[in-house]
């Protein structure tokens, strides 16, 4: 009977429905589809294919908050909905805490020992407590640690990116964080971001102030673009470098056609204001005023000596030095060429100072992965044979490279499923790889200040942490447990 009433239901709603259709004139019918429809042409209109799917992107990305026309239109969108989040917690009868419940996923469960998580893109380790850690990912945001990993918690989510590229701890005051939105892996799936975002009191309250992203003069330069490194200044937190790269936007692999800013090397003279702008750096001998910067680093206490990875178009890529950077202009100067016409030429930085010698590691894409090694702080540079290979075939994507504060040998160099992790002890002229229980797709290490036997690891699968890595072999301890959600979502139902 259920089933004959559900027939009968329709069968009336057809008889009703059919006539007011079918009686409206052709103008009404249009009128009719263009008010519920707007952005769509008529039915009785042809398109072509590219037309459709350019259309069809477009919808997806609004539907996504993501208007093509507007770079900020994804920001303004999250405002609006905690307007109305807000708005509809003060209404009478309702409940006065309008928030999200985490479902999960959690991590997924390999063995008794290993679970994998979302992809992790940075790690950050307190200077005097090996058990602080901060922990950027893909797009599940920044999560904290106060017990080595063993807890997690999310500090970030309200932000209007959850895509996390860099995080600096201030060397004046370890409660305050620096964090880069927008990752600069460069996949189809390294998402971009919104800026900036400086967070303090960050083992307690962990209160969040940003996004930042003006330029001196006012326009945004940083939304949609990723932070792939921000150094601060030593002595002075106001001081920070800041990198920007590719990321996207939209889907397919694309931007969604936005004129977006200048990506490069910034640096900001007030960033801990309430208001902190940056002003772009030329970096000379570069063939436009736009290239995809990286990583960062500087000479240990000498925040003058400034070296950023480029990568190249047209034969400009590779690493670049400048001895004045706290100067008005700086002056930069290519000393390694990266990039063999198979890879971009991607870079990261490892230095160590012993004395009076800064050695870099530049670990680069050329060759499938080489490392190049520098003991005059890059002035100049001399590939090591060994490792040669270690980021094969996604140098554009999985490149770590981490180096000691207490020994120049000691030397960790992360890729792709060739050298997941590799350890050496002879400043790089050999390695030994010891990976067991880890997830490839390597992005990111954090050797503890305080402990350097402690090595924190990130790859696609999330977390991992030794306690002593001059084992043989190394044991890994997954990190990845139920308060660790940071699986990269592709889709959803309902």
């Amino acid at each position: 009977m259920k089933g004959l009433r559900i027939i009968v239901i329709l069968v009336v709603a057809f008889v009703f429905a059919v006539p007011v259709w079918w009686f409206m004139s052709a103008d009404e019918k249009e009128r009719q589809f263009d008010e519920s429809e707007p952005d769509l042409p008529p039915m009785s209109v042809k398109i072509d294919k590219e037309e459709f799917l350019r259309l069809r992107s477009e919808q997806v990305d609004l539907l996504r908050g993501f208007d093509t026309a507007k770079q900020d239109s994804r920001t303004k969108a999250v405002r609006e909905l905690e307007r109305r989040e807000a708005e509809l917690g003060n209404r009478p009868g309702s409940e006065s805490d309008i928030s999200w419940r985490a479902l999960g996923p959690a991590p997924i469960p390999v063995n008794a020992a290993t679970s994998y998580s979302g992809r992790v893109s940075a790690i950050a380790v307190h200077p005097t407590n090996a058990n602080i850690v901060y922990v950027g990912t893909a797009f599940g945001g920044l999560y904290r640690s106060l017990d080595g990993g063993a807890h997690w918690t999310p500090i970030m989510d309200s932000a209007l990116s959850l895509a996390i590229g860099s995080i600096t701890i201030s060397p004046t005051d370890p409660t305050t964080l620096f964090v880069g939105t927008g990752e600069a892996t460069f996949s189809g799936l390294s998402f971009s971001g919104v800026g900036i975002y400086r967070i303090s009191n960050a083992e307690t309250t962990a209160d969040l102030a940003g996004p930042f992203n003006l330029g001196t003069g006012g326009s945004d330069i940083f939304t949609g673009r990723s932070i792939g490194r921000i150094i601060v200044h030593p002595t002075d937190p106001n001081i920070i470098f800041v990198t920007s790269a590719n990321g996207i936007s939209g889907i397919g692999g694309n931007n969604t056609g936005l004129i977006l800013p200048n990506a490069g090397v910034y640096r900001s003279v007030n960033a801990m204001s309430a208001t902190p702008t940056f002003t772009q750096l030329p970096i000379q001998g570069t063939l436009a005023p736009s290239r995809s910067v990286v990583d960062a680093a500087t000479e240990p206490g000498n925040p003058s000596r400034l070296l950023i990875s480029v990568i190249g178009s047209g034969g400009d890529g590779g690493v670049y030095l400048t001895t004045n950077a706290l100067d008005a202009t700086p002056t930069f100067s290519r000393t390694l060429v990266t990039g063999d016409g198979n890879s971009p030429g991607r870079t990261e930085f490892a230095v160590n100072k012993t004395g009076s010698i800064v050695t870099v590691f530049a670990a680069a894409g050329t060759s499938n992965g080489t490392v190049f090694k520098s003991v005059d702080g890059g002035a100049s540079f001399v590939p090591l044979a060994a490792g040669v290979g270690f980021c094969n075939p996604q140098c554009f994507y999985d490149i770590a490279i981490a180096v000691d504060q207490n020994d120049v040998n000691k030397l960790y160099l992360g890729g792709s499923p060739s050298r997941v992790f590799g350890r050496s002890i002879d400043g790089g002229a050999s390695y030994q790889n010891s990976s067991s229980g880890l997830h490839v797709d390597t992005h990111a290490f954090a050797i503890a200040p305080s402990e350097p036997n402690t090595v924190y690891f990130g790859s696609d699968g999330g977390i991992w942490k030794t306690t002593n890595v001059q084992a043989t072999p190394i044991v890994w301890q997954s990190l990845n447990n139920s308060t660790f959600s940071a699986t990269q979502f592709m889709g959803i139902a309902l």
